[in-house]
């Protein structure tokens, strides 16, 4: 017999965002844990993103391509909670990681604008190489990759400050 009689631990990391039905999923991990096992959740959310002096340029990057993009809900970590409770999680406790430029050397700065912020022209620019002829696609990689060069002046200048917020739920 190979039927599983349940799990204990289940951990998943920034994938939730990506599922298109994260209520059912949830649902369905619920059912397999044993009794006593408990689910554990880490995810973004753009919204608790913060950057200073130059936060403005931040947002719209953020906004613009996440209009384009569209292939996660990228403000799911505030749902975490709401949701493990309304499917019948139990005790569900609510952790925060920050994530920010503080104390950070030249090559930590760089991993994190490629993993808030470069990304997103490649995800863009690959959307573009399957629609060549949009204008509108082709207009947005070219502001931003502006927007993208500009940012980097004030991100790895010494008075900036970054943070990004991971939510962690255990359930």
């Amino acid at each position: 017999n190979n039927s599983v009689e349940g799990v204990d631990i289940i951990f998943a990391s920034f994938i939730m965002q990506h599922v298109k039905e994260p209520k059912i999923l949830l649902l369905k991990l619920y059912e397999v844990l044993t009794h006593q096992g408990q689910i554990i959740i880490r995810e973004s959310d753009d919204g608790s993103k913060v950057g200073y002096p130059d936060d403005k340029l931040a947002e719209e990057i953020i906004s613009r391509t996440n209009k384009i993009i569209k292939s996660s809900d990228r403000d799911f970590g505030r749902k975490l909670y709401p949701y493990l409770n309304e499917l019948g999680y139990e005790n569900v406790e609510m952790m925060n990681t920050i994530s920010d430029t503080i104390g950070k050397t030249r090559r930590e700065k760089e991993w994190m604008f490629t993993m808030y912020f470069s990304f997103r022209l490649n995800r863009i620019k690959s959307i573009l190489a399957e629609n060549p002829e949009n204008e509108f696609l082709q207009k947005e990689v070219e502001w931003l990759e502006g927007a993208l060069s500009r940012l980097r002046v004030s991100f790895f200048s010494r008075g900036y400050y970054y943070s990004a917020r991971a939510y962690i739920a255990i359930g």
